[in-house]
């Protein structure tokens, strides 16, 4: 793959890339809306009575636990793809994308909790603070080029 080419692949995938975590992001608002607007749409009652308070506090330990995995992978703080020297770049770009969406998802996964414990009877602040973790994730870990360059470095590229 020749210079050019490897600048258009880097450029695709940064707006793939945009785009997912966009998405993303999107999904963890829709899910904050979701929890505000309908219990007061009348449609939607929360069970009367609320889980259980080991139930709630493991449900937030995971989500907390998965947002912060996904910020140490955005970080680099957890080992990063095996890169090795001479690899394509191609193979090179699609593990690091691979390992964007993993941390993105770890992120998101702590809002997806807050939605389930908020559908089990569990209050909305449940919702709103694993949705603000997921948030704060997905921030630190916006797409970056430099996470490319860096790898395709590392290959020899």
């Amino acid at each position: 793959m020749d210079e050019m080419e490897m600048k258009k692949e880097l450029a695709n995938r940064m707006n793939i890339s945009r785009i997912l975590w966009g998405a993303m992001f999107g999904s963890v608002c829709i899910y904050l809306a979701l929890g505000y607007a309908l219990p007061r749409m009348g449609g939607f009652k929360l069970p009367p009575y609320p889980p259980p308070d080991v139930v709630a506090y493991a449900l937030i330990a995971v989500g907390a636990a998965s947002a912060g995995t996904g910020v140490l992978i955005a970080l680099g703080a957890l080992p990063f793809p095996k890169i090795s020297q001479g690899e394509p770049p191609a193979a090179v770009i699609q593990k690091v994308f691979s390992f964007m969406i993993v941390s993105w998802a770890l992120c998101e996964t702590a809002a997806l909790l807050g939605l389930a414990l908020f559908f089990l009877g569990g209050s909305f602040n449940y919702l709103f603070t694993l949705s603000i973790i997921a948030v704060g994730g997905l921030a630190i870990a916006f797409p970056k080029e430099e996470k490319y360059t860096e790898a395709l470095k590392k290959a020899g590229a």
